[in-house]
């Protein structure tokens, strides 16, 4: 589910759930997760194995806020699905537009948690 860099090596979590609802083609995921041990990957955080491909569609992405706790530096959680993908990519607002976060800010103790509906390859 969690990834660093596409990796989990060495990640265990005291909760890990996750819920997916498909009709039609309008696929809603949500998930908590909280880290025990972020392990040894490194990268930018993605949520991995979703069962449906988001439809590809020029210049979309799909996003929303989600609740984070206890992350270091960034405030706030915000996770999105770019067109044609299968992962939750996980990033933090800047001033700047939006950062992607990383195991530098996911620290053992962190909770992530957020729910999102996208459209559907099939």
């Amino acid at each position: 589910m969690l990834r660093f860099g596409g990796a989990s090596v060495g990640l265990t979590y005291t909760v890990n759930v996750a819920r997916e609802i498909k009709i039609g083609k309008s696929v809603t995921i949500s998930f908590k997760i909280t880290v025990n041990d972020n392990g040894s990957s490194s990268g930018a955080a993605t949520i991995a194995g979703l069962t449906h491909a988001a439809e590809t569609i020029t210049g979309m992405q799909w996003s929303v806020g989600g609740y984070a706790d206890t992350l270091t530096t960034a405030t706030g959680l915000v996770c999105w699905i770019a067109s044609g993908a299968s992962v939750i990519n996980l990033g933090y607002p800047t001033a700047g537009g939006v950062s992607s976060l990383t195991e530098t800010e996911i620290t053992n103790g962190a909770t992530i948690s957020c729910s999102l509906t996208y459209q559907a390859a099939a």
